[in-house]
């Protein structure tokens, strides 16, 4: 077969998704090029699936003929197994369609109706498909293959929340969500169906990282090492070196660095969570016993019986009493019985309540200072990516 494949794009319109992929970019330092497949070299792709109408969804393509010239050529693409993900294709098949031939033999981008797969019901995750593309002269020819591609898409739920955005699709944009943080958050997340589900595996997954990778700043006073508060900034790019192996900004973290991380990979995949604080800074107020990350015991907070001036947790919602809170830096007691055994519990979708209410807020703080305990919700944020 005389045919080539020249580039496979699955992002075909920067601006309405509902049949397109997502605007991406690698990260904070280096955009996404397209197409996503060009030469054999393949760049990951990504959907918000809850979003999509499958009778729009489309892939584009850029056909070479070398054979004697011709003015057409039918194609298609069916799917092909894929040895490490037997799941049943994600992205269906590409239905048959005529494609023009220009100058050279080298055809326009063209769009190709996508038939089958399931995703618009897809949960979180990463996803490999393949793709035999296969050629015909005529009707009655015969279809043979030409090329043979395969392709690492992302599935998140939703339109990503702040701060990530969709637009502008620019490389100087560094909120487009980051396919280097999508790999990490669609492993964490991976068969969520909703987002309240995504938060609360992201908030397991960072706490089992401690001691291994975190643990709780008291030898560092409790400072923030993965944001910058009065800048309103949260150090993605350093938190995902840390996860992959690099030095990132060191093993410590305290609870606005855990929060900027849960709530900043849960909303790349569609949801809405808050940085939000609780307590009035002064006084503070007294915590029952907490395990942090990356500790082995109960406590008060570093174990100096000061209590929080103010903790941060990610907090969905409008961030009140009424809202749940996801906090992946501790561990609370739920046996509210001052004198009864410890109950862990990590503390990922529980409703913050009202003062002495029996959820996280009665678990967390002592009974006296349930009150000074109050959600700060006029603070709540997301801070900007570096």
């Amino acid at each position: 077969m005389s045919a080539q494949l020249l580039e496979v794009l699955f992002n075909h319109d920067p601006i309405d998704k509902r049949g397109s992929a997502l605007n991406l970019r690698t990260n904070a330092s280096t955009p996404l090029a397209l197409p996503e497949w060009e030469g054999g070299v393949g760049r990951p792709a990504a959907y918000a699936t809850r979003s999509i109408m499958p009778s729009m969804l489309a892939v584009g393509a850029r056909i070479r003929w070398t054979g004697p010239p011709r003015a057409s050529l039918e194609v298609r693409a069916i799917s092909a197994p894929v040895a490490s993900d037997p799941r049943p294709p994600l992205v269906g098949e590409l239905v048959a369609r005529t494609v023009p031939l220009g100058a050279g033999g080298v055809s326009d981008r063209v769009l190709f109706v996508v038939r089958g797969g399931w995703i618009a019901s897809a949960p979180v995750g990463t996803y490999r498909i393949a793709w035999r593309w296969q050629a015909r002269s005529r009707p009655t020819d015969s279809w043979a293959d030409f090329a043979l591609t395969e392709h690492v898409v992302f599935a998140t739920l939703l339109a990503p929340g702040a701060p990530w955005t969709e637009a502008p699709f620019l490389d100087a944009n560094l909120a487009l969500p980051w396919s280097d943080a999508l790999q990490i958050v669609c492993a964490w997340a991976a068969g969520a169906n909703s987002a309240g589900e995504a938060a609360s595996l992201i908030t397991t997954r960072l706490f089992s990282l401690g001691p291994e990778l975190f643990e709780y700043g008291c030898p560092v006073f409790g400072r923030e090492m993965y944001t910058n508060s009065v800048l309103s900034l949260f150090d993605c790019s350093a938190f995902i070196e840390r996860v992959n192996g690099g030095e990132g900004n060191g093993r410590f973290v305290n609870c606005t660095d855990c929060a900027c991380i849960i709530s900043t990979l849960a909303n790349i995949l569609g949801a809405r969570l808050w940085q939000s604080r609780m307590g009035v800074y002064v006084p503070a107020f007294m915590t029952r016993d907490i395990k942090t990350i990356g500790s082995s015991r109960w406590s008060s907070p570093c174990a100096l019986g000061l209590g929080f001036m103010f903790h941060e947790v990610a907090w969905g919602g409008n961030a009140t009493e009424f809202d749940a809170v996801y906090d992946g830096s501790l561990l609370v007691n739920a046996n509210l019985n001052p004198s009864g055994f410890i109950l862990p519990l990590l503390p990922a979708g529980l409703g913050f309540g009202p003062a002495f209410g029996g959820q996280y807020r009665s678990m967390l703080a002592q009974q006296q200072d349930q009150f000074t305990c109050r959600p700060a919700t006029e603070e709540r944020r997301c801070r900007a990516l570096m």
